[in-house]
């Protein structure tokens, strides 16, 4: 949602947390927010811009351990 998200996390092993998501109004811009999670419970805000439409979620990742391999 458009203002300020809050993500908290309680993890037993360090984890990659990636979210991906196109910007409102047009949804053409892409950005990622990317955290590294070391420790327990950990908690992180995502600030999206204000508008009237809402920003298109691409995908949410948790991530343990490295990714070889990254779809496009």
């Amino acid at each position: 949602m458009p203002g300020k998200n809050k993500v908290t996390l309680t993890v037993a092993n360090p984890v990659v947390l990636i979210y991906r998501y196109k910007e409102a109004p047009d949804w053409k811009d892409e950005k990622v927010i990317e955290r590294t999670i070391t420790q327990s419970p950990f908690t992180s805000a995502a600030d999206l811009p204000e508008t009237a439409k809402l920003p298109q979620m691409q995908d949410l990742t948790l991530r343990c351990g490295t990714l070889l391999w990254v779809p496009q």
